[in-house]
């Protein structure tokens, strides 16, 4: 029996024999690849072409002049408040205060109401999770006909709230309805994540909780939410570090041309690369645009995961 022991711990991924070492490597590699083309052979070609100006003459990217002129470009226009990328970077924001701090409330909410099972909570669920299983670009035609067509004439006629056409003709309210449907679409996989999570929390508390006389709310904001706080505390980092990525279903509802009143970072930056707004010529002032973003996003989602950790209840189950 120890021989057999024995024999089996020599045979481990890091002392043992040259197939299990070959199987290691095999299963790390493709992992490692990935990262080496997608992430640091992409990024240094992105902070390289910031620092670079397009050569009409040879039509090539190289170093001339002050090579810091594409962040002085960025600085001096993202600071003017009429400017496309300053209207985008505050757009960005406005859509991550409700996508995730808004959204993820009423997630938290409809997740607690599902897994307590109350009257509706499967119908909930279906519905809330339905639309991540439809194709995008067939729930954002169905989303702009339900908006134009019936919502504005529902409002109207019963509420007397005049919106419009928002998809049409009301410029103001197209971001607003915008943002309203990201929050619709997020709620699949928030729901699906925390219901998974709630679940999961021995049903033992909530008796005992209910023998002290505490009511479903008091539950909620005592028992699960410090319960799941490391699944909340993911979902709004994961959710900060997108801020300047996320384009809000933009290009499905406008593809290559929605208004510059209502992009936002992550819309501008992808027109401007590989969308109808690209030009050869600003790939390095893109790059430098990209790159800045990534300087203000990394050390703010390093800073929001170490306040969320510090913040985090000592409780366990």
């Amino acid at each position: 029996m120890e021989k057999k022991l024995k024999s089996y711990q020599s045979k481990n991924l890091i002392t043992g024999t040259w197939k299990a070492k070959l199987f290691y490597g095999c299963v790390i590699a493709i992992p490692v690849l990935q990262c080496t083309i997608f992430v640091f052979i992409v990024l240094l070609n992105s902070v390289f072409l910031s620092f670079k100006q397009y050569d009409y003459g040879t039509g090539e990217y190289i170093f001339k002049g002050n090579i810091f002129q594409n962040y002085k470009v960025f600085w001096s226009t993202i600071s003017s408040s009429g400017s496309s990328l300053g209207i985008a970077t505050k757009n960005s924001l406005i859509l991550w205060f409700w996508t995730s701090l808004v959204g993820i409330s009423l997630a938290l909410f409809f997740s607690f109401y599902i897994v307590k099972k109350y009257k509706g909570s499967e119908f909930f669920k279906t519905m809330l999770f339905l639309p991540t299983i439809v194709s995008t670009i067939a729930m954002s035609l169905i989303y702009r006909r339900f908006v134009d067509r019936f919502l504005s004439d529902f409002l109207e006629q019963y509420f007397g709230v005049d919106i419009g056409t928002p998809f049409y003709d009301e410029v103001k309210m197209r971001f607003v309805m915008v943002v309203l449907y990201s929050c619709l679409m997020g709620f699949g996989t928030q729901v699906l994540m925390y219901t998974g999570v709630m679940s999961r929390i021995p049903e033992s508390l909530s008796e005992y909780a209910s023998l002290d006389g505490i009511n479903a709310f008091q539950e909620f904001i005592h028992i699960t939410l410090p319960l799941i706080y490391p699944t909340i505390s993911t979902f709004l980092v994961a959710g900060i570090g997108a801020i300047f990525t996320a384009h809000g279903s933009m290009y499905d509802f406008y593809g290559p041309y929605a208004e510059s009143t209502i992009q936002t970072v992550g819309y501008f930056l992808y027109n401007r690369t590989v969308g109808d707004g690209k030009l050869l010529a600003e790939y390095p002032l893109t790059a430098a645009y990209g790159v800045a973003f990534t300087l203000i996003t990394v050390p703010t989602t390093l800073i929001a995961r170490w306040v969320l950790d510090r913040l985090s209840p000592e409780v366990e189950y």
